[in-house]
């Protein structure tokens, strides 16, 4: 069986081109699944306004993608500020584009992004190569003066930063290329948005208090620990001591005291791959470079045992993968889309259950364009999987302006439950009513789950985290739902909450406030 791919390219000046026609025999690929929508997803183009288009085809490369309350998904671009549009709103309802100037001078690719408290979205570092990184932050507000403010400038410049949201709302800065000399930056530091600074009362920036050299790498892996003040650098690797062992180094970030805590050496550096944290205080790494012949390894840790070590899942994945993304969906299953194996794009999506009894990797359906890096994936707040832009490998160093939407099996499945009432706003701790709409056939409740909401770029989200919820089913339609106890869980913001069947079929999500 042969699919065919039309690849929508750019090159850097911004220039539309069409890299043609590729056939791709899908039976010398090595598992690629072929079989119903209800066992293997199925993929399809995102809505569009033009009323003869391709849907395909996006105005600009999501290079950075923030999905809003609002249910509007953020996306920018990359490159020379006079020829690269601004970032824009995509609206998944319609697919129409609407235009978000920055109102600043410096470019945004390779910037950081996560999350505040009011569901702000701080973004931070940057810039055009590890030579032109830039010590600016920008903030996108969803209150105030907005859309955009440009906010207090960091204590170094940082090319490849990562942002976590804390469980007080402040937000962690880690690593990230420093411009003079080109470096890692030594010392993380923390952005605390009701502190005064030279520009105003937006924010400032405080360094973490006597944090020693840690070399990490570019884009670390950094994941909330339920534990408090406790930062988990899940790798890919830390270069500040002798290989090879430093390069599996993972350990903890104490942001108060700045102490580094050696926990264990990862099973592979997970260098090109990705990693999630699929519930408070687990965290898979899946894909990536080894020592090995392949790319498809995976291995968790889990810090709610009492000594937490890594752990190789085999068999791996089904394809070797770098670049890829990971989502975490309503369910609590991950799912990884695109990536290359060595030089060829990955186009069958997989996905893990952690839960499951013997957890495995299962093939997907097929997507249509190649997804490497620099591409990004969203969940939806209907439970779909948006996978926008990536590096295009039919035509090296062009991005692709394209998108499309994977629904995952579970909406293939059977009746969904729907949610009829939920709170907008939770504090920790407290118990809320969730009202179910009646249905003919009313699905049993087996889990009530959050998700919070996405902020990804270059093959890791720095915002997503998955938390189940405690929760009593009063009445056939009432539930009893117990919000998280504090921050170090979920750190405060906006999640999507959603119910899912005892046939694991999720409803439609909310959003939800959690302070």
């Amino acid at each position: 069986m042969n699919i065919t791919v039309v690849s929508h390219l750019r090159t850097s000046h911004g220039g539309a081109l069409c890299a043609g026609l590729l056939t791709l025999l899908l039976a010398g690929l090595s598992s690629q699944a072929v079989g119903q929508p209800s066992e293997v997803g199925e993929w399809h183009e995102p809505p569009c306004i033009d009323p003869d288009p391709d849907c395909y085809i996006w105005p600009l490369a999501a290079i950075h993608a923030a999905h809003l309350p609002s249910e509007r998904i953020l996306v920018w671009d990359f490159g020379d500020l006079d020829v690269m549009p601004p970032p824009q709103l995509w609206n998944p309802t319609d697919g129409s584009f609407s235009v978000v100037e920055t109102g600043v001078a410096f470019p945004l690719y390779c910037s950081g992004h996560a999350a505040l408290a009011d569901g702000s979205v701080l973004v931070a570092g940057g810039g055009e190569g590890p030579e032109f990184a830039q010590d600016e932050a920008i903030m996108f507000l969803l209150t105030g003066l907005g859309p955009w403010n440009q906010v207090n400038s960091m204590n170094s410049t940082r090319w490849y930063p990562t942002l976590t949201s804390l469980p007080d709302g402040r937000v962690l800065a880690t690593s990230g290329s420093t411009s003079d000399p080109v470096s890692i930056p030594q010392i993380p530091e923390i952005f605390g948005p009701l502190a005064v600074g030279p520009i105003g009362t937006l924010g400032a920036w405080s360094n973490v208090p006597n944090s020693p050299y840690k070399e990490l790498s570019n884009y670390p892996f950094m994941f909330v620990l339920p534990d408090e003040n406790k930062v988990f650098f899940a790798g890919p690797k830390d270069s500040s001591g002798d290989p090879p062992a430093s390069e599996r180094w993972t350990g903890t970030l104490d942001t108060d005291t700045g102490l580094w805590t050696f926990v264990d050496l990862s099973p592979f550096t997970g260098q090109f791959g990705s990693a999630v944290m699929y519930e408070p205080g687990k965290v898979l790494k899946g894909g990536g470079l080894t020592e090995g012949p392949t790319e498809n390894e995976t291995a968790i840790i889990d810090f709610t045992e009492q000594t937490p070590m890594w752990e190789s899942i085999f068999p791996g994945m089904t394809e070797p993968r770098l670049h890829h993304n990971l989502v975490l969906l309503p369910t609590g299953q991950i799912l990884a889309i695109g990536g290359v194996n060595g030089a060829d794009p990955v186009f069958a999506a997989e996905w893990f259950d952690p839960n499951a009894a013997e957890p495995s990797w299962q093939a997907l359906a097929v997507m249509t364009r190649p997804r490497a890096a620099h591409s990004t994936a969203v969940l939806l707040r209907d439970g779909r999987v948006l996978a926008c832009g990536g590096d295009d490998f039919l035509a090296p160093h062009l991005s692709s302006q394209s998108a499309e939407i994977f629904s995952p099996p579970y909406l293939f499945q059977g009746s969904r439950p729907a949610i009829g009432y939920a709170p907008t706003t939770v504090e920790y701790g407290t118990q809320f009513r969730v009202v179910m709409m009646s249905q003919a056939a009313m699905p049993t409740i087996e889990k009530v789950t959050l998700v919070r909401l996405a902020a990804v770029t270059h093959s890791f989200d720095q915002n997503q985290r998955f938390v189940p919820l405690e929760f009593e089913q009063v009445t056939d339609t009432k539930l009893r739902v117990t919000a998280p106890a504090n921050g170090n869980i979920a750190p405060p913001g906006y999640y999507m909450i959603f119910v899912v069947s005892d046939m694991d079929i999720p409803s439609v999500g909310e959003y939800i406030l959690l302070e």
